[in-house]
């Protein structure tokens, strides 16, 4: 199965939900998480009022059904009442325009040398927004350092409060 399918097979082409979300949005809950399964039941899992989760890209033709990902990377669903109980904390940055990587990101520690290196070289230089990934990431073009840096047609791939605008 490809990263643009979900387990239904349907391709997640929808990038703005009617509801105002936007995949690559990064969503704050106003409050604590208690998973439930399809017939409504808790599954046991909980997630703390505050934790951060990843609006993806949806299915067209279910637009009102949001595509998350929790904070621990597993996909989660939603309806078009997501906003009553998550806040948008990040917009993400429309594909095309240009944004600045503010800070380095503190998991890019655990990345090889040369992706550390490719990193750092990016942070505040003004860098084109490719597209959204399947996971919510912004995916930024840096091959403006590829003579620097090695390699050919470098990406990074960010959370979109890690961005500002130019």
């Amino acid at each position: 199965m490809s990263d643009d399918q979900y387990s239904g097979g349907a391709p997640r082409g929808l990038m703005t939900y009617p509801c105002g979300v936007r995949a690559g949005d990064r969503l704050r809950a106003k409050h604590d998480v208690v998973v439930v399964d399809h017939r409504g039941q808790p599954t046991g899992e909980r997630f703390e009022g505050g934790s951060l989760w990843t609006v993806v890209s949806g299915v067209e033709s279910e637009p009102t059904i949001v595509w998350l990902h929790q904070p621990d990377g597993m996909p989660h669903t939603w309806d078009e009442t997501v906003l009553n109980d998550f806040e948008v904390v990040a917009s993400a940055p429309d594909i095309g325009s240009h944004v600045i990587l503010s800070v380095l990101p503190d998991w890019v520690a655990g990345l090889p040398e040369d992706s550390q290196h490719l990193f750092r070289r990016c942070v505040g230089h003004p860098l084109p927004v490719d597209e959204i990934d399947c996971n919510g990431l912004v995916v930024l073009d840096a091959s403006k350092f590829d003579s620097e840096v090695g390699g050919q047609f470098n990406d990074i791939r960010v959370e979109a409060e890690l961005l500002q605008p130019v």
